[in-house]
């Protein structure tokens, strides 16, 4: 009889001992999936208020240019104006040419400011971010391995680019994924754009593909091709578009 009751306790202590190495493992699994979710929440959390800066000095910029960028422009041209009006008097010509003067330097210090605030409000892999989420396509994946940020023109082909692809991707393929992949090599910059959409009455074959059939696509490859590189599209077996920009035509 004792023997039978410590076979018992025994399995009983082992069942149990079994049950808290489950909880004990749903836990830890729990926890790292709470701290994974909690990461990714940061993560998203910095692209907004990046995004939000960004915007803000886009903004700025704009309305330095529209504003007081105008104004200084129309002042300039009366004083201009002014000048001719009072050609027979020097010592009044001589006065509204040093205004004249001030106030084109004002114009250029002002267009240096709008430059540099328009540049610094162009972040590639936000910017990217921020058209994944408006996105009509449901799950856009983005994998940056950009070691800095390319320059301006390049950001600017990059993001027209993308948009182009997401939303032919969303009209046309009906995708329910989409992947935006960006490189950094040392002679060129590469962003390969991916999707799971099929193939839709009017999606380009090979041929036409090579051809640059399409507005779109013939817009995207002037884009890159200004800037000296290349824009290859596969249309199986996922329409697939890649560009390369060389860095020494940036």
């Amino acid at each position: 009889m004792v023997g039978l009751l410590l076979a018992h306790r025994c399995r009983r202590s082992a069942q149990l001992q079994r049950d808290v190495h489950r909880v004990r493992d749903e836990l830890a699994e729990q926890l790292s999936h709470l701290k994974d979710t909690h990461s990714r929440l940061l993560e998203a959390q910095d692209r907004e208020v990046r995004a939000s800066a960004l915007a803000e000095r886009t903004r700025i910029a704009r309305d330095m240019h529209d504003g007081v960028g105008h104004r200084l422009t129309g002042l300039l041209f009366r004083t201009r104006a002014l000048e001719v009006i009072h050609r027979g008097q020097p010592q009044v010509v001589a006065e509204l040419g040093e205004i004249a003067t001030g106030v084109e330097e004002s114009l250029e210090a002002m267009r240096r400011s709008v430059h540099a605030l328009s540049d610094e409000g162009e972040d590639l892999s936000t910017t990217l971010h921020v058209l994944a989420r408006d996105s009509a396509v449901p799950h856009v994946h983005i994998d940056s391995g950009l070691e800095a940020q390319p320059p301006s023109p390049i950001i600017r082909c990059f993001n027209a680019i993308a948009r182009e692809a997401l939303t032919n991707a969303a009209k046309h393929a009906r995708a329910d994924n989409a992947w935006i992949r960006l490189d950094d090599y040392p002679a060129f910059w590469r962003m390969i754009v991916t999707n799971d959409g099929l193939p839709a009455p009017g999606t380009p074959t090979a041929w036409e593909v090579r051809e640059g059939a399409g507005l779109g696509m013939r817009s995207m490859r002037d884009r890159v091709e200004a800037l000296g590189g290349s824009l290859r599209i596969t249309p199986s077996p996922r329409f697939t578009i890649h560009v390369t920009i060389p860095k020494e035509n940036a």
